[in-house]
């Protein structure tokens, strides 16, 4: 009777490290997960502060583009046109800047 009982005692020891080992591995493998995770977040962190830097760069060059557009449009409304007698030629030429801009 106390055999039986000892190997009903040893099969249950089995069962539970058993269910240990496959715990533990499944742990093991969450955490590498989880560090796998953690590294990626990093990366897309320091690439996520990359495109703000790219953004504020590219929104300066608009600004300074858009500046340098209104500077060009300026100029080519005060451009003469051939002589005050050629109305209509003066308007023909800033008429085709204007669209050219």
């Amino acid at each position: 009777d106390t055999k039986k009982k000892l190997e009903a005692v040893t099969k249950q020891k089995d069962i539970f490290e058993s269910s240990m080992a496959s715990f533990q591995t499944g742990y093991d493998h969450l955490k590498f997960e989880r560090e796998k995770c953690n590294k990626a977040v990093g990366a897309l962190s320091v690439e996520r502060d990359s495109l703000k830097d790219t953004k504020k760069e590219l929104e300066k060059k608009v600004a300074t583009l858009e500046a340098e557009l209104h500077n060009i449009k300026a100029a080519a409304s005060s451009v003469p046109g051939p002589t005050d007698d050629d109305v209509g030629g003066r308007r023909l030429r800033r008429r085709r800047l204007t669209h050219i801009l």
